[in-house]
């Protein structure tokens, strides 16, 4: 389940077939704004796997309440230099934006475990 739109696809394809098995993988679901869901530890390790630009970058696709969560996990100093490199929305690739919600999928589902 690499995009979300595949995962929503499979997920409602489950659900219809095989509804047992849909209990247990729906917590394996995730949006990009349930950053704002992770305890301020997890928090910590997902910032800690990324670096700066990265971060930068997935804060064009979080909604506002996320993205404020996700500078409250950074230092000053860090949040600082992060600010100063975002990048606005229309200025990413399809394949910056698939890529960068796998980056922070990925960890969050394996945080999930």
């Amino acid at each position: 389940m690499k995009s979300s739109d595949d995962q929503g696809k499979l997920l409602n394809t489950i659900r219809t077939t095989r509804p047992g098995m849909f209990d247990r993988l729906k917590r394996f679901q995730f949006s990009l704004d349930d950053v704002q869901k992770l305890p301020p530890q997890d928090l910590n390790r997902l910032l800690n796997r990324l670096d700066n630009s990265q971060i930068a970058k997935a804060m064009a696709l979080l909604g506002s309440d996320a993205r404020q969560h996700l500078l409250q996990g950074l230092s000053v100093e860090r949040r600082a230099l992060i600010e100063n490199e975002q990048v606005e929305r229309d200025s990413l690739s399809n394949a910056d934006v698939k890529a960068i919600r796998e980056m922070l999928l990925k960890p969050l589902r394996e945080m999930a475990v």
